[in-house]
């Protein structure tokens, strides 16, 4: 028999892992298993409201135009707002997540303008150099290190005890791997922190189905409009899922209704996968 083993069950390039071993799941730990056996760091996400207005933004090929989006998001009071998030949250080693070279460059002269020991890691000839940016993070010489790209996969800094999300990231699958790149659990380190920018668009919406999905069960638009109206949300113990009021105003705003609701999900399958969701796939999330 053939036994399959991988970290990366769902990819951003769509392939069926599962099939290659007849469709067999035998063991399955996700990220709230790994918290609960203390082998993740617990994680409190901090949702706060982008002042960026996304329906300015040219949207193409499922994900947003790069140049227009880099212009809108690399401002002076936008990065004001991470640099005061950053210094009320607490944390000491920051992984920030950008646009472009052109946003992470803007992100790391702002911070070191403001008092922080930053640099800017990218596929380009004016990155900072890599390997020695990360053992500066992993030491402590450097606060922030700001990525284009790089870090989605591949990334091994237990130190790393902030994350903060300052692209709108599409795909389901590059945000969890973002959000792992700070999971991992190390001596003296009681959480992650997360700090993220919740927009006016539909996938800050989705973005939330991902995170109430981490107890294990693929959560819905009912899961995500009972939150919204009060309800606590099943994650880990430890774990925090803290949207500012005006933030939740406009995730409320994207949540579709009646037979909207299973073709907007059916459509964010068919994005996530880069195909046609199957039958199993749909009847999984509530479609069929």
């Amino acid at each position: 028999f053939l036994l399959g083993l991988t970290a990366t069950p769902e990819r951003t390039d769509g392939a069926d892992l599962l099939s290659l071993c007849g469709g067999n799941l035998v063991y399955r730990c996700d990220v709230a298993d790994g918290i609960r056996r203390g082998l993740l760091s617990p994680f409190e996400y901090y949702g706060v409201p982008d002042e960026v207005d996304y329906t300015n933004i040219p949207w193409r090929s499922n994900r947003f135009d790069e140049e227009a989006l880099s212009t809108a998001v690399a401002t002076q009071s936008r990065a004001s707002n991470a640099l005061d998030q950053l210094e009320r949250r607490g944390g000491q080693r920051t992984l920030a997540f950008c646009v472009s070279q052109r946003h992470a460059d803007f992100m790391k002269k702002f911070f070191i303008l403001n008092g922080k020991r930053a640099a800017a890691v990218y596929a380009g000839p004016d990155s900072d150099p890599r390997a020695h940016s990360l053992e500066m993070l992993q030491t402590g010489e450097l606060d922030v290190l700001c990525a284009v790209d790089m870090f989605n996969e591949g990334l091994d800094i237990p130190a790393v005890d902030r994350v903060v999300m300052l692209r709108p990231t599409e795909s389901k699958v590059i945000f969890l791997q973002q959000l792992g790149r700070g999971l991992r659990a190390a001596e003296g380190k009681t959480r992650l922190l997360v700090i993220d920018f919740v927009g006016n668009h539909k996938v800050f919406a989705q973005r939330m189905l991902h995170l109430l999905s981490l107890s294990g069960k693929d959560a819905g638009w009912m899961e995500l409009r009972k939150w919204l109206g009060g309800e606590p949300p099943s994650l880990p113990a430890g774990c925090l899922l803290d949207v500012e009021l005006e933030a939740r105003d406009v995730l409320g705003n994207f949540i579709p209704t009646g037979s909207q609701a299973g073709l907007e999900t059916y459509r964010m399958l068919r994005d996530e996968l880069a195909r046609r969701p199957q039958a199993t796939e749909l009847s999984a999330h509530s479609i069929l």
